[in-house]
């Protein structure tokens, strides 16, 4: 994984962020009160868990490969 500066503590829970405001209508989307910006945190992609964007995502050939197969999966 790479080493990205991280605003939260690792592995912050999307669900019960304190930082994630109101949805103001926007499907699948949350403001982030801390980064001030539009996030999909809440949301599966791809078959995986919800993710803070904070947290630096797991590119890894093997997580890639298993993105790749979910989605043509469900297409």
């Amino acid at each position: 994984m790479s080493e990205q500066p991280r605003l939260f503590e690792p592995d912050t829970d999307p669900l019960t962020c304190e930082h994630a405001g109101l949805d103001a209508g926007v499907p699948n989307r949350v403001w982030c009160q801390r980064g001030e910006f539009w996030t999909n945190c809440r949301e599966s992609v791809a078959g995986d868990p919800p993710h803070c964007a904070f947290d630096p995502f797991d590119n890894s050939p093997e997580a890639c490969a298993r993105r790749v197969a979910w989605c043509k999966e469900h297409k």
